[in-house]
């Protein structure tokens, strides 16, 4: 009955921390603009405000169901110069923070929303302040099953006397394992991806690091761009794609890694380090295996909309970049995933045989 207790209690703490801010503070909408175009618009919506009182930063809320082309957002004060200017493609939908640096003064504003030919429906709103969101529970839930699975493993090796092989430090082990291995899945992937976005706009002098969330602490991941000029052709190209596209290098080199005499016996040292190593090179290259749904049209992807939509050379063989990228990690993750059964499939008892313990039993 006390662990039943205890474990009521941690969930109740869980979800106070993770969802109650969200519950008790509300921060205040200054600007809310909402429109549906049947046909191609190229309006400018704008909308005046007055800020009461300092605030630190603001809370951009995009909600993007446009068929075609994008659409600009923009932030001037009450002179008239521009602050931000931020451009969403289409199917975009996400809510995060951003600031000017100093932060924002009392006084007037206007927001105003830029239609670039768009067709569909959409929505900005602008809170004052940063809007809860219950999108980190996942992060947090991992680290606390980390912290939680490690002091678990800790218990159990002491209580088998360091004994590596006991059946209970075997499955603690097993179990942090698969948490620290989800947990830099779940930072590492987007931090790359993000990453290669950030180079990208920092090599056209467009990135704000100010705005940008790469593991997303505060809502999905994403990078700030600076207010200027678009960047058709070639730079937008480079800029939609470099974020899938460093994960790739980042697989390729962590493959070379595997398949090099220096990294096979590093990796033949610990079974887990070979798992864990192949694992994350894996799941690096996985997701440009499913380039083709966006290709086919299955599911929107702002990162190909952007690549597809401003680069200068032919769609069949813009895509038949992606689509040899795809075949070559298809080959290495069935070569990863066919050394992992090989190698370590022969490694686990037999069946009926069980887990010898000390004393020479089974069970």
């Amino acid at each position: 009955m006390r662990k039943l207790a205890v474990a009521a209690i941690a969930l109740i703490v869980f979800v106070l921390f993770a969802f109650g801010p969200g519950i008790v503070y509300r921060p205040a909408t200054l600007v809310h603009i909402e429109a549906d175009r049947t046909g191609p618009s190229r309006r400018i919506i704008a909308r005046d405000f007055r800020l009461k009182e300092y605030s630190r930063e603001f809370t951009l809320s995009v909600k993007s169901g446009i068929d075609r082309s994008d659409f600009l957002v923009q932030l001037f004060d009450g002179s008239g110069t521009m602050l931000v200017q931020m451009s969403f493609k289409p199917q975009y939908n996400n809510s995060f923070p951003f600031n000017v640096g100093r932060g924002f003064a009392p006084g007037r504003y206007q927001l105003r929303v830029v239609e670039k030919g768009i067709v569909g429906r959409y929505s900005v709103s602008l809170y004052q302040g940063r809007l809860p969101d219950a999108s980190p529970s996942q992060l947090l839930l991992v680290t606390l099953g980390v912290v939680i699975s490690a002091g678990c493993y800790g218990y159990a090796l002491r209580r088998s006397g360091g004994d590596r092989r006991a059946p209970g430090v075997r499955k603690a082990r097993y179990v942090l394992g698969c948490l620290l291995f989800s947990f830099t899945m779940i930072v590492g992937y987007p931090l790359v991806h993000e990453t290669g976005h950030a180079i990208a706009l920092a090599s056209f002098h467009r990135l704000d690091l100010r705005g940008c969330d790469f593991i997303g602490l505060h809502g999905e991941p994403h990078v700030s761009w600076t207010a200027g000029p678009d960047l058709p052709g070639w730079p937008g190209a480079i800029i939609g794609i470099s974020g899938p596209m460093l994960p790739n290098i980042v697989g390729y080199l962590m493959f070379a890694f595997w398949l090099s005499p220096l990294g096979r016996r590093w990796l033949a040292r610990s079974s887990a380090r070979d798992v864990f190593w192949s694992g994350i090179t894996a799941c690096m290259l996985f997701a440009q295996v499913g380039a083709f749904a966006p290709m086919s049209g299955l599911v929107h992807d702002g990162d190909y909309s952007g690549y597809i939509g401003n680069i200068p050379i032919p769609h069949w063989q813009a895509n038949a970049f992606l689509l040899l990228l795809s075949t070559v990690n298809a080959v290495i993750i069935y070569t990863i995933v066919k050394h992992l059964v090989k190698t370590h499939a022969r490694k686990l008892p037999p069946a009926g045989e069980g887990i010898r313990r000390g004393s020479g039993q089974t069970v």
